[in-house]
């Protein structure tokens, strides 16, 4: 049971093994992954979707972090080289990005312990043809 000496909280080393396990539980529920979605200037890109951007694209894929997302320690997503992948645009509308972790992803991160953590996302846009 802890109790209080001088305002700080001390725990009896009979509750040790209590201790491990919320350190345990606090390690694999903290991390911090960084992604950075970037236009490079080479498009026009907007986030309202115009009228006139009739074709809608979608694009996925994964990236991964390791150590508990500290390396790397951002990860950059240029939608000018996604929208080029497609073809050539004139215009880019309508972007939309979504991060999300899968089922499967999320147990790999939790039986690595945090040390591995893959991560999805999807970016979505509406564009015109030259």
């Amino acid at each position: 049971m802890p109790y209080l000496k001088k305002g700080i909280l001390i725990l009896k080393m009979n509750s040790l093994r209590n201790n491990l396990i919320i350190l345990f539980i606090i390690c694999l529920i903290s991390s911090c992954t960084h992604i950075n979605v970037i236009n490079n200037g080479k498009y026009l890109v907007k986030l309202n979707r115009k009228k006139t951007d009739l074709q809608k694209i979608t694009f996925k894929n994964n990236v991964e972090f390791y150590f508990w997302g500290m390396l790397p320690s951002e990860h950059n997503i240029d939608i000018s080289k996604l929208i080029d992948q497609e073809g050539i645009y004139k215009d880019i509308s309508g972007v939309s990005y979504i991060e999300y972790q899968t089922f499967l992803q999320s147990f790999q991160q939790l039986l690595s312990l945090g040390l591995y953590i893959p991560k999805s996302f999807k970016v979505k846009a509406y564009v015109q043809n030259n």
